[in-house]
């Protein structure tokens, strides 16, 4: 007979064992238990009656399923409040009949849910469970910077017959890379020039000077993740695991602080071989001044360029106005992608379907929660 229950801090070593068998791609035990006292142990918005998440239980004790949840600090209407990121659904095979019943548990909450899971399957589950997609533009579609423009000709032409055959891939990727340079090489020279009055610099942690910016957000926002300097450092900067891996640029005119982009390094591998790209985790900018704007996407540029690791392109969407208005004059390529982002307001609330100052990225969900 199997069980669910609330995950507890003793199952942190069976759950982490599950989960690296489970999910694999070098996912180990250790980088599990890492990620366990980032979300949890050293999340500062975690209360002791706040619950993990949920194991399905196989008789002996084995876990054999979770469904994971991290709460977050949202600004609301009404003021602060608690939101709780789904995460990790992850069922054994033998149990699949009994999955369902720990995402039932996390949906059963009365709080405000976000369900950021890339999987088109669990976007339709959720959905028929009283979610909603967020319906932004940016949830619709990727926008791709080619910074070694061999590089990252091949990791998109290899797919189908190219993925059999790669070296098609790599004899279609030089003359792509060929127009790509074009095309990017002159605008970036002209744009480097349009960021009047704004600088970026590369930064290591965050501030007092990111509380004022958390309320600029809010005042501009109905509804967004809080974005002080204790939010931000333990998002972005939680655990070494995780730091080792991100990179931050701000963006200041005068010495104020104006808006930041974080960034991960992501990796992949098609045809046996190796490719790296920042994502955009996060962008902010509390000025609508298009030089602004620009100062934060050559930001981005000089975090790729300046990379130990080959930086084939950045992916990033248009989550500012501003910035969507400058990705295609500075050479980035709009890509569909999936939704992928879904959120259930508290029930009896008004619903923020219609609130269009709801603010989101990816840093809610597991799109920053993982490498």
């Amino acid at each position: 007979m199997y069980s669910i229950r609330p995950l507890q801090t003793q199952d942190y070593g069976g759950l982490a064992d599950f989960l690296a068998a489970q999910v694999g791609e070098g996912l180990d035990r250790e980088f599990w238990l890492e990620r366990f006292n980032w979300w949890w142990e050293k999340n500062s918005a975690m209360r002791t009656d706040i619950v993990r998440g949920w194991v399905l239980e196989m008789p002996g004790g084995k876990i054999s399923g979770f469904h994971g949840q991290v709460p977050l600090r949202y600004h609301f209407p009404g003021g602060e409040s608690m939101v709780y990121a789904g995460t990790t659904w992850y069922v054994d095979p033998s149990a699949r009949g009994y999955g369902l019943g720990v995402l039932l548990a996390f949906i059963r909450q009365k709080e405000f849910l976000l369900q950021t899971t890339p999987a088109d399957n669990v976007g339709e589950i959720v959905r028929k469970m009283g979610f909603r997609a967020l319906g932004q533009p940016w949830t619709g579609a990727d926008h791709i910077y080619p910074v070694i423009k061999s590089k990252a000709a091949a990791f998109f032409l290899l797919k189908g017959v190219a993925l059999r055959l790669p070296w098609v891939a790599g004899m279609l990727s030089w003359p792509a890379a060929f127009f790509l340079q074009i095309v990017t090489g002159v605008k970036d020279k002209l744009n480097a020039a349009r960021v009047q009055g704004y600088a970026f610099a590369e930064i290591k942690a965050f501030d007092a000077r990111y509380d004022q910016l958390d309320k600029a957000l809010a005042g501009r926002y109905a509804i967004t993740a809080v974005r002080d300097a204790q939010a931000l450092n333990w998002l972005i900067f939680g655990v070494p695991g995780v730091r080792s891996r991100r990179r931050v640029v701000e963006v200041t005119a005068d010495g104020k602080l104006c808006g930041y982009a974080a960034v991960k390094l992501a990796k992949g591998v098609k045809a046996s071989r190796e490719y790296y790209w920042l994502d955009v985790m996060d962008a902010v900018l509390v000025t609508e001044e298009a030089a602004a704007g620009q100062a934060l996407l050559e930001g981005l540029k000089f975090l790729a360029r300046s990379s130990r690791e080959p930086v084939a392109f950045i992916k990033m969407a248009a989550f500012e106005p501003v910035i969507g208005g400058l990705l295609g004059r500075n050479g980035f390529i709009r890509k569909r992608a999936s939704e992928g982002y879904f959120y259930r307001d508290r029930p009896g609330a008004e619903a923020v379907a219609e609130n269009k100052s709801f603010y989101a990225t990816p840093l809610d969900g597991d799109r920053a929660f993982f490498p």
